[in-house]
């Protein structure tokens, strides 16, 4: 028969993908283990919410279609689940630095310092515009490099908080420049802006 199936499995582990497979005829319930792997879905939807996870961690998942009904399920192993894996956020920091300064203005760099902020977080993220305040702010998962469009600024500084100040060259003269500074911590997709 052909069609959609009866219903998905998904079983999710840390580490690396999924080890062991569903046993046909076996009914699952979310918390089962399978493999070095735990159930947290079982349903026809094609989306779920895994909730009470860890920050900055990356879990795996294996997703299984099944057929039939309790006691006689089937599940489709022959071909290996459907596999992915994410990373959830780091933790969001707690304040943001203060104290904004400029020194060394010349007519084309400026140097960027400011006070680090209390809860030491991984770094910063500066977002320079010229005329008006930035209205962009980074996307929490996303990381920057310098240059980067962020709503209508472009990045001018991402790294941690020993290598300031920092110079802001290659700047147009008699041109009024402002900035936004974000505190984050994590890295790559777990990268969480304040």
């Amino acid at each position: 028969a052909s069609g959609p199936p009866s219903g998905y499995l998904a079983v999710r582990a840390t580490g690396a993908a999924p080890t062991g497979s569903p046993v046909d005829g076996t009914t699952y319930s979310v918390g089962d283990v399978i493999g070095d792997g735990t159930v947290e879905f079982v349903g026809n939807a094609v989306t779920f919410n895994d909730a009470g996870l860890s920050a900055a961690t990356t879990y795996h998942y294996n997703i299984y279609s099944y057929n039939g009904t309790a006691g006689t399920f089937n599940y489709l192993t022959g071909t290996g689940p459907l596999q992915g894996s994410r990373s959830t956020l780091a933790a969001e920091p707690a304040d943001q630095p203060t104290s904004l300064t400029f020194a060394n203005v010349t007519a084309n760099s400026i140097d960027v310092d400011f006070s680090e902020a209390a809860s030491t977080p991984a770094g910063y993220l500066v977002i320079r515009r010229s005329g008006a305040s930035p209205t962009g702010v980074p996307s929490d998962g996303t990381a920057y490099s310098v240059n980067d469009v962020i709503g209508d600024g472009a990045v001018a500084y991402i790294g941690d908080f020993a290598s300031l100040p920092f110079s802001d060259g290659s700047l147009s003269s008699a041109t009024v420049y402002h900035y936004d500074v974000f505190s984050y911590n994590g890295s790559g997709s777990s990268i969480n802006y304040r």
